[in-house]
């Protein structure tokens, strides 16, 4: 099977971890199916943000989803503590199905060597206060769920994209979710420096 064909039962593992405290970040990013987790995003990853408290928890069904696979090679990156990515690979590059404008380039093509990344974050795990003490906590609580997974609220998944066009400047996919959304958020704690952001983005 090619490596830009979906391989992994992703379906599986979001039921090994739903009785734990996590959402999906950027879940109606154009390049995920919507039927996720049935397909997913070959050469790309998914976001998990997580509490503290389930961190490791999660972490540890990822691992054991992960050491499953025979296919792939198999690579994990512990950023900090509480940042870890499970990452599948494969030692040639290949076209990502669905190209997106920020991708790297090789010969004017979208190529990577990634086939599929679980990219699982605690609170403590990046600067969430940038946008208010208590963002994760309370987003955490207004979850929903979609095809049998958790997702952000609206108006906290549009604050997250705020957070991740800040970071990746390029990736213009954020800026376009955010100027689609009201700009009301839920949150009555946002720190100025979101605030004064967030203005300057003209959404």
């Amino acid at each position: 099977m090619k490596p830009s064909q979906c391989q992994l039962k992703i379906k599986d593992y979001f039921d090994s971890i739903k009785p734990y405290n996590y959402f999906v970040a950027k879940f109606k990013s154009p390049y995920n199916p919507p039927n996720f987790p049935d397909s997913y995003p070959v050469g790309r990853d998914v976001d998990i943000v997580c509490s503290d408290d389930d961190f490791n928890k999660i972490a540890d069904l990822t691992f054991a989803f992960f050491k499953r696979d025979k296919v792939f090679s198999k690579r994990i990156i512990n950023d900090n503590p509480y940042h870890i990515r499970f990452r599948y690979e494969v030692s040639d590059y290949f076209e990502r199905p669905k190209p997106m404008p920020h991708d790297k380039l090789i010969n004017g093509k979208s190529m990577t060597k990634l086939h599929f990344q679980f990219d699982i974050c605690a609170t403590a795990g990046e600067n969430f206060n940038w946008i208010s003490p208590t963002f994760i906590s309370r987003s955490l609580e207004r979850k929903k769920s979609i095809n049998n997974i958790y997702v952000p609220e609206e108006t906290d998944e549009t604050a997250l994209r705020v957070f991740y066009f800040k970071k990746s400047p390029d990736s213009f996919h954020h800026l376009d979710f955010i100027k689609s959304k009201s700009g009301h958020f839920l949150c009555d704690d946002l720190s100025k420096e979101f605030q004064d952001f967030y203005k300057g983005l003209g959404a």
